[in-house]
């Protein structure tokens, strides 16, 4: 499981910085509500740069988004491997306690006694 533990913690990573582009991007974007005075001077460059900006944050976030859906996808196939690999565990022991000493299964010598 740590494997996909690794995975999730990326995943939530790049979640976290997605979220970051988008409040960057609101704060550049023309008219937006998000448009705060704190951030005067972002607002100062004119709305040429910030249209560009705003468009460079886009293509960022859209990376980002690709590389979250990527790792989503790999923390599910981590996950059905391990749970795969567990079952297995599970049924290989549950075979091995059938076995009397001899290595003959118990249900055989069940069904002849």
């Amino acid at each position: 499981m740590a494997r996909s533990w690794v995975v999730a913690e990326a995943v939530a990573l790049i979640e976290h910085y997605i979220n970051v582009l988008i409040e960057i991007e609101k704060r550049l974007c023309p008219g937006s509500d998000a448009c705060y005075s704190g951030y005067a001077s972002i607002m100062a460059v004119d709305r040429e740069k910030r249209s560009e900006a705003a468009e460079r944050l886009r293509e960022a976030r859209k990376i980002l988004e690709d590389a979250r859906l990527g790792l989503e996808r790999e923390l599910t196939r981590a996950v059905l491997k391990e749970l795969a690999e567990e079952k297995a565990r599970e049924l290989l022991d549950a075979a091995k306690q059938r076995l009397d000493g001899n290595g003959k299964l118990r249900v055989e010598l069940e069904s002849r006694g």
